[in-house]
C-alpha cells in the first residue's frame, strides 16, 4: 500500500529502468510535480494488475501515471486522480509501449488535456481495450482521451459521461455502466450490476482470464468491459482449485 507519499517525480513510485512487477497495489493520496501515483522512466517497464490508483495529484502531467517507457495495466481501478496544471489526469503516456486492458478510468481531471487518459505516441501501436472511461474532466480536449499522436488501438470501450472521448475504434460504446458504488471505501466500489451495458461488451478475444477480484473470465455470454466481471454460467473444477 502506497500511501500520501511526496516526491518531485513518481509520487508513489518512480520506476527508473528494469521490469517492475506488481499486483494488488493500492497507491492513494500521493503527490508529485510529474506522476503523482507511479512514474515509468523511458528505460523502465512497469506493469500492474488488479491494482488501484486513486486520488494521486501531479502539478503538471500524469495525476495517477505518467508513462514514457513500456507499461502494461490490466484490471486497475484508476480514479479520482488530478492535475492542477497540465494533462493526464488519470494516465500521461508518451510512448509507443503502452497496453490496457479491462481497466476502469473514473472520475479524472486535468486542467488541461485528457481527464482521463492523455496519449502522445506517433506510433499506432499502443493498445487500449475493455476498459471503461467514465465521468473524467479537463479544462479542454479529450475528457475521456486526449490523443496528440498516431490514434491507440482502441477497441471494445465504453466511454461514457466525458463531454469528449477524442479517439474511435471498433466495438466501442457510450453506456451508463450502472456502478454498484462509486465511493472507494466500498468493497463493490465500481463494480458493475447485472444487467450492466458494459456485461458480455468486451474483446470477444481478450486474452484476461480473471478480473480485479480473481473471479475468472469470461462468464455469461462474454468478457465484461472494465475491472469487474459480472458471476454467472461458469463451473470451478475443486480438483484445479485446491
Amino acid at each position: 500500500f502506497l500511501y500520501s507519499n511526496t516526491a518531485t517525480t513518481g509520487g508513489g513510485v518512480y520506476n527508473a529502468s528494469g521490469l517492475l512487477s506488481g499486483q494488488v497495489i493500492t497507491a492513494a493520496y500521493n503527490s508529485a510535480t510529474t506522476g503523482g501515483g507511479f512514474y515509468n522512466d523511458s528505460s523502465g517497464q512497469l506493469s500492474l494488475q488488479r491494482g488501484v490508483v486513486l486520488s494521486n495529484t501531479a502539478s503538471t502531467s500524469g495525476g495517477g501515471l505518467h508513462n514514457t517507457g513500456a507499461l502494461t495495466v490490466v484490471n486497475t481501478i484508476v480514479a479520482g486522480n488530478t492535475v492542477a496544471s497540465g494533462n493526464g489526469g488519470g494516465l500521461y503516456n508518451q510512448s509507443a509501449n503502452l497496453t490496457l486492458r479491462h481497466d476502469t478510468f473514473y472520475a479524472n481531471s486535468a486542467s488541461g488535456q485528457g481527464g482521463g487518459i492523455y496519449h502522445n505516441s506517433a506510433s499506432s501501436s499502443p493498445i487500449i481495450n475493455s476498459t471503461l472511461i467514465v465521468s473524467n474532466t479537463a479544462g479542454s480536449d479529450g475528457t475521456g482521451i486526449h490523443s496528440a499522436g498516431a490514434n491507440p488501438a482502441f477497441d471494445y470501450n465504453d466511454v461514457y459521461g466525458n463531454t469528449s472521448s477524442g479517439v474511435s475504434g471498433v466495438g466501442n460504446i457510450s453506456a451508463d455502466p450502472h456502478f454498484i458504488s462509486t465511493g472507494p471505501a466500498s468493497g463493490n466500489f465500481l463494480r458493475i450490476l447485472d444487467g450492466s451495458p458494459a456485461e458480455d461488451a468486451a474483446d470477444p478475444n481478450s486474452p484476461v482470464t480473471d478480473d480485479i477480484d480473481g473471479d475468472p473470465r469470461p462468464s455469461n455470454q462474454g468478457f465484461d468491459i472494465g475491472v469487474d466481471e459480472i458471476g454467472g454460467c461458469y463451473v470451478r473444477n475443486p480438483r484445479l482449485n485446491r
